[in-house]
């Protein structure tokens, strides 16, 4: 019968099975080795970032296009571990990574919050920046969309993000690449869409610029991930 036969032909140790068996897997070696070589042209171009600072917006849209926030602010990065995201405009919100805890404050509700860095970035589009050089390949499945842009899956099937764009261009300058848009798709498709302007990889961040004080009369919430005796307090006038 010639359903008979073309089973028996696609039956284990026929030609055709082999040949299919062998082709799957060199295709899946090719998307192997182009997915490497992705991830190796988007290390190439973050490894230089040891500094970064630009402008922001940010616009937050629903599944359907709808935007449901819009905020500014003014952001500073250096490799690794350290940043300084300063949302300026609607409400004034800081998140900071001083390389050791990640902390978040809200003066509107006179809050802080703090969690050790280790894990606390996990999968998050932070991790992207500030993480050192060769890590990113371990986290997440990288994906050239064009010869300067991104398209990231999390490895963690638990990410709160399906999917995150990163996309590179000149500097004011034109010296340097730098990031100019991060696009983050969570899993009920609401986009977060950032874009950087004004960007430079050579701003002059203090120290200071990374510590965290928390104002006097501010509630603190969570676990300092920085070990005594080199936490630093001191209030804020």
């Amino acid at each position: 019968m010639a359903g008979v036969g073309a089973a028996r032909e696609w039956g284990q140790g026929s030609p055709k099975a082999r040949a299919s068996v062998a082709f799957a897997l060199g295709l899946a070696g090719a998307l192997h080795a182009a997915e490497a070589n992705d991830a190796a042209r988007l290390e190439a171009l973050l490894a230089p970032l040891a500094t970064f600072a630009a402008d922001f917006e940010q616009v937050v849209t629903d599944a359907d296009g709808l935007a449901l926030e819009t905020s500014t602010g003014r952001m500073t990065l250096s490799r690794p571990g350290r940043l300084r995201w300063e949302v300026r405009e609607p409400w004034p919100q800081l998140v900071l990574a001083d390389g050791t805890s990640l902390w978040v404050h809200e003066p509107d509700l006179e809050q802080v919050t703090v969690r050790p860095l280790a894990g606390a970035l996990e999968g998050t589009p932070a991790m992207l920046l500030l993480e050192a050089p060769g890590s990113l390949v371990s986290h997440f499945a990288v994906v050239g969309e064009g010869s300067d842009n991104f398209r990231l899956l999390p490895q963690d099937a638990r990410s709160l993000y399906q999917a995150l764009h990163l996309a590179f261009d000149a500097d004011e300058a034109g010296a340097a690449m730098v990031p100019r848009s991060l696009v983050i798709v969570d899993h009920m498709n609401r986009t977060t869409r950032v874009r950087f302007t004004n960007a430079t990889t050579a701003p002059v961040p203090t120290p200071e610029l990374f510590e965290f004080d928390v104002p006097p009369g501010t509630d603190l919430i969570g676990e300092v991930g920085r070990p005594e005796p080199t936490t630093r307090s001191r209030e804020i006038p």
